[in-house]
């Protein structure tokens, strides 16, 4: 395997988070949606940790003994991440709006939190392809 040589900070990432926001903003106004405020919190969580892995490693060259493991971890924090994000933006929404019952019931918000172990995990497998189709590409140069 060869290193990875991270590129520099992208501009098109700065215009994906102002739509992804202004897609959370119109999210706001339905009611609730388990499947959409997962979806939305997964991408929230992988936004940041985009934003995150340009911010401190633009420009660096990674040896395969670091980037790979290290694109497994990105992997398992998006994956809790997305548990985290998922969470807060339901906290969000329920708290911005003056129902009578709330719009995610605590069990529907202990359900989210009982699958971060597996968010996590599927986080981690999704690192672990993404590293071994970067490392065939690699190789392949």
């Amino acid at each position: 395997m060869r290193s990875l040589a991270v590129p520099a900070y992208p501009k098109r990432l700065s215009l994906l988070t102002l739509v992804f926001g202004i897609v959370v903003f119109l999210w706001l106004t339905p009611e609730d949606s388990v499947w959409l405020v997962s979806v939305l919190g997964a991408g929230l969580a992988l936004i940041l940790a985009a934003h995150g892995l340009f911010k401190w490693s633009a420009g660096r060259v990674f040896p395969a003994r670091v980037w790979f493991p290290g694109a497994v971890l990105l992997g398992a924090a998006v994956g809790a991440g997305a548990t985290v994000m998922t969470m807060l933006l339901m906290l969000m929404k329920t708290s911005l709006h003056n129902h009578l019952y709330p719009d995610y019931s605590i069990g529907v918000m202990g359900g989210i939190v009982q699958r971060i172990i597996p968010w996590t995990a599927a986080g981690a497998l999704v690192g672990l392809a993404a590293a071994l189709i970067l490392s065939i590409r690699l190789s392949n140069s």
